[in-house]
């Protein structure tokens, strides 16, 4: 049982993570804040959302979480991705409050128009925290893309 007000300390975006294997520490690769499409709906390539979370206590029997894109104007749900932990072993040690969970989730998502879109974090099926995101349309008109110069 979970004893204490979960607190998210970061939600970012990357086009990869590695995990490594004896410890868990996370590697984010390619960290980004938004996405340049060139048509729409837009399919964004696969990328990950990984979330740090801490402020949690005890010995939870598991813990479910969940990120999905929504629609900050009607909280529509484009995609979302789900982790369910369970203790290793029944001698697994508690959890303390200063403890952070690095948890990393792999999505890929369909969004229908340029704007802003929410990653949003649902611990046990409750919000816990968010964070937006921007699409950016990028068209091309004469050689010449939207604030580049082609050489």
């Amino acid at each position: 049982m979970i004893t204490s007000d979960p607190k998210i300390v970061g939600i970012m975006l990357s086009d990869s993570v590695i995990v490594e294997q004896g410890t868990g520490k996370l590697s984010l690769l390619n960290c980004f804040s938004g996405f340049n499409a060139e048509r729409f709906p837009f399919v964004t390539p696969h990328f990950f959302i990984s979330v740090f979370v801490t402020n949690l206590e005890g010995k939870p029997d598991e813990i479910n979480m969940t990120v999905r894109i929504e629609s900050p104007r009607n909280g529509h749900v484009y995609a979302s991705a789900s982790i369910t932990m369970r203790p290793t072993s029944p001698d697994s040690e508690p959890l303390v409050r200063t403890d952070v969970l690095s948890l990393p989730f792999r999505i890929q998502a369909s969004l229908p128009n340029a704007g802003i879109y929410n990653a949003c974090v649902l611990l046990n099926n409750q919000p816990v925290d968010q964070r937006s995101f921007r699409v950016n349309a990028r068209t091309e008109t004469r050689g010449v893309i939207e604030g580049e110069q082609k050489t």
